[in-house]
């Protein structure tokens, strides 16, 4: 029995600009338009969640969302349908894109995201945190993330919340690990769960090490305070770590 094995997910496979807001992206809703639906009914910001991608992971000091998500979860589209202002705006942007797909399941299932990815919420159960990385990425960086978020399928959630995880997978060992058993895109390493993380013989006993937790904590909030002060995000903060001035 692997014991990596169901901890490690891609995120959510979203399929529709109309689920999101943002300022930036052709197709997405505004923000002010989400600040308004919120001012007309406050419980529309139950199933608003904040939208977290590589480029937020990476570049971001604080990984703040940028972008913010509908989420009807796998409700059927009567209940769906009983919060007015977010359905229709996922009827009138997301539904015309989804009716002309192949997949029948994207067709019928237009209100949803087009991956609900049900192994992955079931393993956040319990959790206030994860760990997530960008899947593509320069470096191999991780951070821990609320699961209030709603992950992009670019990035990578691993489903445990304590630093003795994050201390081995953040090791010279993990590193070599997965480069050497994962992908690539152009120059950029791949990190894929089936073939970097659930392959990886975690050291015996490493969950209840005390100085295994101390020094991923250690690590953890001095990366977090020295991003702060610098205000730079993962991958600068890893160029000035590698660059030998």
């Amino acid at each position: 029995l692997n014991a990596n094995e169901d901890l490690c997910f891609l995120g959510f496979k979203v399929y529709g600009q109309g689920f999101l807001f943002d300022d930036g992206d052709e197709g997405s809703n505004s923000i002010e338009q989400m600040n308004s639906i919120i001012s007309g009914d406050s419980r529309n910001q139950e199933l608003i969640h904040p939208y977290l991608g590589g480029e937020e992971l990476n570049d971001q000091p604080e990984q703040t969302p940028q972008r913010f998500a509908i989420n009807f979860g796998d409700w059927t589209e009567e209940q769906a349908s009983k919060w007015p202002a977010l359905f229709a705006l996922v009827k009138a942007k997301v539904k015309p894109e989804r009716v002309v797909l192949k997949r029948k399941a994207l067709q019928e299932r237009w209100w949803q995201f087009g991956e609900r990815q049900p192994g992955l919420l079931r393993a956040m159960q319990g959790l206030s945190r994860v760990i997530v990385c960008c899947q593509t990425s320069k470096f191999r960086t991780f951070v821990f993330c609320p699961t209030r978020y709603v992950f992009s399928h670019k990035t990578v959630v691993i489903c445990t919340d304590v630093f003795t995880r994050f201390a081995v997978i953040h090791s010279r060992f993990h590193e070599l690990w997965a480069l050497f058993f994962g992908s690539s895109l152009e120059d950029r390493p791949v990190y894929t769960g089936s073939d970097c993380f659930e392959t990886f013989p975690f050291p015996a006993g490493f969950a209840t090490n005390a100085a295994l937790e101390a020094a991923g904590r250690e690590y953890y909030e001095f990366r977090a305070a020295l991003m702060q002060d610098l205000w730079l995000g993962l991958t600068e903060i890893y160029n000035l770590f590698h660059s030998p001035d």
